[in-house]
């Protein structure tokens, strides 16, 4: 049954794995018990990069979701709106397959692939749809969900994909300046006027953010992998002047308006190995509330 009156109205979700996870695969078998659609209440789903805050009790706060119903239906939803949808028993939406089982009880499999800014559904190895964002979510946890009847799911997967980057290998809350040897090493470095701030709040990392206070604010880390990206609440309004290994790479590089614990700048495709990268704000204000190290693809 639903919620009802309680105070915390929602979907009934679980959030599985690691939010360092990049590009993978997941998928899983999924089965209902209840024998009614319920008019699309009544339904299994598959998320992916789901980063949590305020919204992930609902489905909208899954970035990438497929909804999937026994009777052949399906949606891809991006932040909880359909970006495709379709029926594979009747063709609907330009998929379909041939001798679909639709009984309640059968076991179908669901699965998304997320590819930098593309998402891929799929139905029992089916391609559906797939949706290239322009504002991209690149990491995050696997969501399972369902209406709220009692729905089976089985064999879930989560799988690094050839030649993408699996998972930040590091990341590095705002203020870790230095790590916890007995004698610090040295970690994040800033130069320039900022504004560092504890007690922030509940879906900020470690509570904290740093935030450029004008022009001339630096941000650099020395790492090994092959991309760097800036994660944090931003309004995109930051220009930066990005320098690798000490060599301008961008003069004006935009940033992106984003979430918390999402990206607002990405450097990536760097080549194995150590880097020294430093962002300078032109103008307009940077947010970090975490850096991420791209591990090198697998």
């Amino acid at each position: 049954m639903g919620l009802g009156g309680t105070w915390n109205d929602g979907n009934p979700i679980t959030g599985i794995g690691d939010n360092r996870w990049l590009d993978y695969r997941a998928s899983v078998d999924v089965s209902f018990e209840h024998d009614r659609t319920e008019s699309g209440d009544n339904y299994a789903s598959i998320g992916a990069r789901q980063q949590g805050g305020s919204s992930s009790h609902c489905k909208n706060g899954t970035p990438y979701l497929l909804v999937f119903s026994f009777d052949g239906s399906w949606d891809l939803l991006v932040d909880g709106s359909a970006v495709a949808s379709g029926n594979v028993e009747d063709g609907a939406g330009g998929v379909a397959i041939p001798g679909f089982d639709t009984a309640h009880d059968a076991w179908h499999n669901l699965a998304l692939e997320v590819i930098g800014p593309t998402v891929t559904a799929y139905l029992d190895g089916q391609a559906l749809a797939s949706f290239t964002d322009p504002k991209p979510r690149l990491s995050g946890r696997v969501d399972l969900a369902s209406g709220y009847y009692f729905t089976r799911f089985d064999n879930l997967a989560v799988e690094a994909l050839d030649g993408q980057p699996p998972y930040y290998s590091e990341v590095l809350d705002d203020l870790e300046m230095g790590d916890l040897a007995a004698v610090p090493a040295t970690k994040l470095v800033y130069g320039g006027n900022w504004a560092h701030e504890n007690g922030k709040g509940m879906y900020n990392c470690q509570w904290s953010l740093s935030t450029s206070r004008g022009a001339g604010a630096t941000l650099a880390y020395a790492f090994t992998g092959t991309g760097f990206d800036v994660l944090g609440p931003n309004d995109g309004s930051a220009v930066l002047r990005v320098s690798v290994d000490g060599q301008v790479v961008a003069a004006s590089a935009h940033t992106m308006a984003a979430a918390e614990l999402y990206q607002t700048y990405t450097l990536r495709d760097l080549a194995p190995g150590p880097h020294t990268v430093q962002l300078e704000v032109l103008s307009g204000t940077l947010v970090v509330d975490a850096v991420g190290v791209v591990a090198a693809p697998i």
